[in-house]
């Protein structure tokens, strides 16, 4: 862990240490295959440096990341859709037990009809990690950004997670953006 504020230091020590002491999936690996007739197009936002081999996924003597107690790894997909209706896409979730071992396989269908209408009725969670990874493709320069925009990043982080309620790394991302703004020519 990279700790640079008295913050961080207790964060790491006070949860992410014990949680990362504790795996509960060894090489996890997630594909997704999104189905032709709804999906026009798609990209994957991030994890570039994570993607695998498509024959790599079946194997198991390929590594793959671990997940500790208490973590999460959400990706952010780009998709255009058509206007036919009915299943997007089949995630499939594939892990070895904490102790190794043969993998499982899991899978789960993406129904169209479980699609929120508009970005505003998306969940407060969605919103801030939307605004997180639109942040990430501003640092990096990504070819997707148009116009470079932290003001609406920020403002997205806000509205997601109001004054009242925002943790202490919630308060951090965004004094993070509103810096990174004031540094943007």
């Amino acid at each position: 862990a990279y700790i640079d504020s008295p913050n961080e230091a207790l964060h790491v020590a006070g949860t992410e240490l014990v949680e990362a002491l504790q795996v509960v999936a060894r090489d996890v690996k997630v594909q997704v295959a999104f189905e032709a007739d709804t999906v026009e197009r798609w990209r994957l936002i991030g994890y570039v440096n994570r993607v695998l081999a498509h024959d790599d996924f079946e194997d198991d003597s390929v590594d793959a990341g671990d997940i500790g107690a208490g973590h999460e790894v959400v990706a952010y997909y780009e998709v255009e859709l058509t206007a036919q209706p009915g299943s997007l896409a089949e995630v499939r979730l594939r892990h070895q037990p904490p102790e190794g071992g043969a993998s499982t396989l899991q899978t789960l269908g993406i129904d169209r009809a479980g699609i929120t209408p508009t970005f505003a009725d998306a969940s407060p969670d969605f919103r801030a990690g939307a605004a997180v990874a639109e942040f990430a493709e501003v640092l990096s320069h990504s070819q997707h950004v148009a116009v470079p925009d932290l003001v609406t990043v920020q403002t997205l982080l806000q509205d997601a997670w109001p004054a009242n309620g925002r943790t202490v790394l919630q308060a951090e991302m965004i004094d993070l953006v509103q810096r990174a703004d004031a540094l943007m020519p």
